[in-house]
């Protein structure tokens, strides 16, 4: 959620 911006694909993962 902190690298959203960098990373929208991290965010999915860790919301899963």
């Amino acid at each position: 959620m902190r690298r959203t911006t960098l990373e929208p694909k991290i965010t999915k993962s860790s919301s899963k």
